[in-house]
């Protein structure tokens, strides 16, 4: 990482703000993680709410046996 150097802005006479220069390229990868970070978060929360739903409003189905097999092991 390069030197920062600290620039001072005197808005009022008594009080002088630093400020730092912002590095952009930092901002954006920082905004593209919090990004993907919500969007799994969304879809995450989304296979929640349909677990949810399918445990409160799901119903049972009768099912019938069509066929049968019996097996035995291989011996591997």
């Amino acid at each position: 990482m390069g030197r920062q150097t600290l620039y001072t802005s005197e808005s009022d006479d008594s009080i002088a703000t630093l400020r730092i220069p912002m590095d952009d390229d930092d901002e954006i990868k920082k905004f593209k993680r919090l990004l993907a970070g919500v969007g799994v978060f969304l879809v995450f929360g989304w296979f929640a709410v349909e677990e949810m739903r399918y445990t409160l409003f799901g119903s049972v189905a009768d099912a019938t046996i069509i066929e049968s097999f019996e097996t035995t092991p291989s011996g591997r």
